[in-house]
């Protein structure tokens, strides 16, 4: 019995084009937050966890920054900001919400120099 191995070619790429569907730009929008602390961060996690739409992609607790993400391909950022405002509505005051938008590197940064490093 002879057994038919699949061309290593075709398997590749194959592959390379399901990573790279998975891997497609998604706009981020980063909310500033005024004294975040770790559980209202939990909180906004957890809330988001059950529902489908929107995830957080970075917190840094002591730059009081969050940033998310849409699972949802080919959104604006100023409509994944606006999910987002609405996702942390009950947890979060809106006189706490900083009016700039911080996209991820910005936030990065932020927490890096939050944390003293």
């Amino acid at each position: 019995m002879k057994l038919h191995m699949p061309n290593p070619f075709h398997a590749c790429v194959f592959l390379c084009l399901l990573l790279c569907h998975g891997l497609k730009a998604q706009e981020t929008a980063g909310i500033q937050v005024g004294a975040l602390t770790a559980a209202e961060r939990d909180s906004i996690t957890l809330h988001l966890s059950n529902q489908h739409g929107l995830h957080m992609v970075f917190a840094c607790v002591p730059a009081g920054i969050m940033v998310f993400a849409s699972t949802n391909q080919g959104l604006s950022r100023a409509t994944v900001r606006t999910q987002a405002l609405g996702a942390i509505a009950g947890t979060i005051a809106p006189g706490r919400i900083g009016p700039a938008e911080v996209d991820l590197q910005a936030a990065e940064a932020a927490c890096q120099a939050a944390r003293g490093e």
